[in-house]
């Protein structure tokens, strides 16, 4: 997974910070002013890219609104505890995009904030067998 970001050193911290996630390899793509960090979290590898003279995305749809259009809506993260996950990313300042709430019909508890370039972090925390709908094989 790549994410486009205006200034690598700035992302970098705040997925390190953030998120935990740890640089594994930094390099430069010749010919293309353009600089990448490899990022390593438990399951994925980040990759953030700097390209010279990239722009923001447009803002203004919500997570809601912008999950209703194709393509890329958001990047998920597996916490164990949604809440806490938002209050931690609160207190180094980040922008908290869409509260935390409860989707029984998922099995998850889901918050969504935003990375320094306003990209759609999520959140996500399994509920209690007893707080979430039963799946198919627990329903039989």
């Amino acid at each position: 997974m790549a994410v486009s970001v205006s200034d690598l050193d700035v992302s970098v911290g705040w997925y390190e910070d953030v998120l935990g996630a740890a640089v594994t390899r930094r390099y430069e793509i010749a010919g293309h002013d353009a600089s990448v960090a490899v990022m390593s979290l438990p399951g994925l590898s980040l990759e953030l890219l700097r390209i010279a003279g990239a722009t923001p995305r447009p803002t203004g749809p919500s997570p809601k609104e912008i999950a209703s259009l194709y393509g890329f809506a958001h990047i998920a993260f597996m916490v164990d505890d949604c809440d806490a996950a938002v209050a931690a990313a609160r207190e180094r300042g980040v922008e908290v995009l869409w509260e935390a709430e409860t989707s029984p019909e998922s099995g998850f508890r889901a918050a969504h904030v935003a990375d320094p370039d306003g990209n759609d972090i999520e959140f996500v925390a399994p509920l209690p067998v007893a707080d979430r709908a039963l799946t198919v094989e627990e329903a039989r």
